[in-house]
């Protein structure tokens, strides 16, 4: 088996206080997978790097409930943002109450940060005008690789497994 050889680029984010990506969000209702590189030394909880809520990326009946009711018409701010911001509260909605920063590891010069965007995340917090460099995969995504339809099966193959 062959490792994708991915193209990588730059990414560079300023801390803005008005940024919408530090609301907690899920990007769609099914998986979505994104990756980032961070740099040991140039990305730290000073510089707002992603935040994740532990096991949100399970469709739990609450948690499908919620995205079914962010979605009912006329469902405003899920046409007007390719993504549902969380409002709720965690402990009453039954999903974990711990969003946490995902950092570098230390011992390691570099990071590989792969997360499910279907869980509930955000940019975190930095002092306004806060420079944050990491590399991101660029498939067209938006950092995020080929997304494949939840609604089409064409079996296996297409996953590069066999049955």
């Amino acid at each position: 088996d062959q490792v994708p050889d991915f193209q990588w680029s730059d990414k560079t984010v300023v801390a803005d206080n008005n940024d919408p990506q530090q609301e907690p969000h899920v990007d769609t209702f099914h998986s979505v997978v994104k990756m980032w590189a961070y740099e040991r030394g140039v990305v730290t909880i000073d510089h707002g790097p992603l935040h994740f809520m532990l096991g949100s990326s399970t469709n739990s009946e609450e948690k499908l409930r919620w995205v079914y009711n962010v979605t009912i018409p006329p469902a405003i701010e899920a046409i007007q943002e390719p993504s549902f911001r969380y409002r709720g509260n965690p402990v009453e909605d039954k999903m974990s109450d711990q969003i946490r920063p995902v950092l570098p590891l230390q011992e390691y010069k570099r990071t590989l940060i792969i997360a499910d965007t279907s869980g509930i995340h955000h940019r975190g917090f930095a002092v306004e005008g806060t420079v944050r460099r990491t590399l991101r995969v660029q498939a067209g995504f938006d950092g995020g690789l080929p997304r494949q339809s939840p609604f089409v099966w064409n079996g296996w193959e297409n996953w590069g497994a066999s049955v």
